[in-house]
């Protein structure tokens, strides 16, 4: 196709023994997980090589981990040849992937893997860039096109109380030009407050040999389960199953703003199966295998109707250094008690955020209003400053992350190291619209490593999970989308 040449590269990378899942956290998620017998429950890495007819080179890589890894991607940029800037590697979310040797060891230990990173590493290095090495070797003239779609009947936000920050005007805006325009009907404010759309980058041969596909949609695939007894691609599996049977495509996930979104089904009358309170004790292999096929039918809709062209390729990179302006990193005390699909024993005391009792017990604690965590209370009531031992040893937070703008045709990706919520993700897409022109534009999230939660100003203040889990602070989300902008701004 007027000289642009695709490849697709679609590898296994579920582990062969048992070892902890990477996305419940110590003490709370499966420890040893077996390997899966069920096909829809493996791992995979699923790369997409792109070359424009000026021979620039991008390779998005999709993969079946809780997260993307700074380690892991930058051992597999360099193995397959690749400057940074040519490699986008990012995760599906699933929270029964295996454990990561994430950029700081404050998020390793978090995830279940304190110890033995290097040989970890050095498997997943091995396996994905398998997979680059397979899309850049099978490079052939083709096309490529990006699609959207609406999966409704999936999600919840399960952070709704945060939305009370919000001014009615913002919210009216989000229901009516946002994504909530798919679900302004909706009766629940926890149906309303997500983003349906799914965004699909297909690509194929000009001889129809080799096609495959990358799809990033907005939920949390933690529908198994922290119990769950094996490694499994959770909701995505499922859906890469349908996708596979119905099309024989190679398709990889990967999450978008699904930082505040619960994987919850919707009755016909729009009200949630099961009730919200209960969300934890409806997850198992049932509720992913239902959501996973809605999701893979939308996506074989999409597929089955795109027409891969000619394309043009645009890249921004950038090591951003987070530490140069934003507040040293810190959790808070919210973070301990988690979300309402993965409560801890201080859920009761904790899911009112700061209008609880507990909490507002624990406000005599939290940084002062001057302060850019406020109103956040520390894990730790004493230690209001980071732990010693980052900067002594720099096992801690990263400092730095990789960031990615890269124009696809008409379209415009924007990566995310982390776990954006909805108003983070529709921010940021009108921001690169913006500073582009470009006619569409969506999120990458967990990609290049990961740093927690990105919440807004505005859902910072309320201190649910997600907040307490936005370890920099509450301008931390605003400064990364300047940071997005100034990229999109100098685009080539």
């Amino acid at each position: 196709m007027n000289g642009c040449r695709v490849g697709v590269g679609h590898v296994e990378i579920t582990p062969k023994h048992k070892g902890p899942t990477g996305g419940w956290g110590i003490g709370f998620g499966t420890l040893q997980a077996k390997p899966p017998t069920d096909p829809a429950e493996k791992l995979y890495a699923t790369a997409i090589a792109l070359e424009d007819a000026d021979g620039r080179r991008m390779v998005f890589v999709n993969a079946d981990l809780h997260c993307a890894s700074r380690p892991v991607w930058e051992a597999v940029a360099s193995g397959a040849g690749l400057d940074p800037s040519q490699l986008v590697l990012s995760g599906s979310h699933t929270h029964n992937g295996p454990g990561q040797p994430y950029g700081g060891w404050l998020f390793a230990f978090g995830s279940t893997l304190p110890l033995g990173l290097s040989g970890h590493k050095r498997w997943l290095v091995d396996r994905i860039g398998k997979a680059v090495a397979e899309a850049v070797e099978a490079l052939a003239p083709g096309g490529v096109t990006v699609v959207r779609g609406v999966v409704d009947g999936v999600g919840n936000n399960r952070a709704t109380p945060a939305w009370n920050q919000y001014p009615p005007d913002v919210i009216e805006d989000f229901l009516t030009n946002g994504p909530g325009r798919h679900l302004a009907d909706e009766p629940r404010n926890a149906a309303r407050y997500r983003d349906p759309r799914i965004t699909v980058l297909a690509a194929r041969s000009d001889d129809g040999a080799d096609r495959g596909a990358l799809a990033w949609y907005g939920v949390h695939p933690n529908s198994v389960g922290p119990k769950h007894p094996t490694f499994s691609a959770d909701l995505y599996g499922w859906a890469r199953h349908h996708v596979v049977a119905a099309t024989a495509t190679p398709i990889g996930f990967g999450g978008g703003p699904a930082g505040d979104v619960s994987p919850q089904t919707l009755a016909d009358d729009g009200h949630m199966l099961p009730p919200l309170e209960s969300a934890a004790d409806a997850q198992g292999v049932g509720l992913a295998a239902e959501l996973g096929g809605r999701i893979g039918a939308a996506v074989v809709e999409l597929l089955q109707a795109a027409e891969p062209e000619p394309f043009t390729l645009a890249v921004a990179y950038d090591d951003w250094c987070a530490d140069d302006v934003l507040p040293n990193p810190i959790y808070g005390m919210t973070q301990l008690g988690a979300g309402i699909d993965g409560p801890t024993d201080l859920w009761p005391q904790l899911e009112a955020g700061i209008h609880s009792p507990r909490v507002k017990e624990m406000a005599k604690r939290q940084f002062p209003p001057d302060d850019p965590q406020h109103p956040k209370v520390p894990w730790f009531h004493a230690l209001k400053v980071p732990v010693t031992a980052r900067r002594v040893f720099d096992w801690g937070i990263p400092g730095s992350y990789p960031l990615h703008v890269i124009r696809v045709g008409d379209h415009v990706f924007a990566t995310v190291p982390g776990e954006p919520t909805v108003m983070n993700c529709w921010r940021t897409e009108q921001a690169m619209v913006a500073a582009t022109g470009a006619a569409t534009a969506s999120v990458i999230g967990y990609a290049g490593d990961y740093c927690a939660y990105w919440v807004t100003p505005e859902e910072y203040r309320e201190q649910r999970y997600e907040a307490g889990s936005t370890v920099f602070g509450r301008e931390a989300s605003t400064e990364l989308r300047k940071a997005l902008e100034r990229l999109a701004t100098t685009i080539d």
